[in-house]
């Protein structure tokens, strides 16, 4: 009975460190880790069955490059955690969103590059949308920056 409270308590106590690090787990968060697990499955899909992959010279599955691209969404993470402490020293809540916004599109982009390399051809109605959703970013941070 002891261990389940204390599991508890850890649990409780990281994901409030969390939230105080890299902010309240909005919709636009959200999104984007689940973009980014989708570009990691992707792209080793790819890798295994197309043996396609654009970041090894063979195409293949690469352990070495799986454990980078894991390292770099860690680091783009770290980037959210940068700009959401920025918001707080500002006094803003602007900085967080626009670039989880921005890494949500490189992460879209990323996939489709991934999904092209298939053969498969990607509905314009999806690349419209990033054009659509990236004016709405520029022009969200022409008005913060006012």
């Amino acid at each position: 009975m002891k261990l389940k409270y204390i599991i508890e308590l850890i649990i409780s106590t990281l994901g409030t460190m969390l939230i105080n690090i890299i902010g309240k787990p909005t919709d636009e968060l959200m999104i984007l880790l689940m973009l980014m697990i989708i570009d990691l499955i992707t792209g080793t899909l790819v890798s295994a069955v197309w043996h396609k992959s654009s970041k090894t010279k063979s195409g293949k599955l690469s352990s070495r490059v799986m454990f980078k691209g894991i390292v770099k969404k860690i680091l783009t993470l770290v980037i959210v955690v940068i700009a959401y402490q920025l918001d707080i020293l500002l006094g803003i809540n602007v900085i967080r969103y626009i670039v989880i916004i921005t890494l949500i599109i490189e992460e879209i982009l990323s996939i489709i590059e991934t999904i092209t390399l298939t053969g498969l051809k990607v509905p314009a109605i999806i690349t419209k949308a990033l054009d659509v959703l990236e004016r709405s970013v520029k022009d969200e941070f022409s008005d913060s920056s006012k």
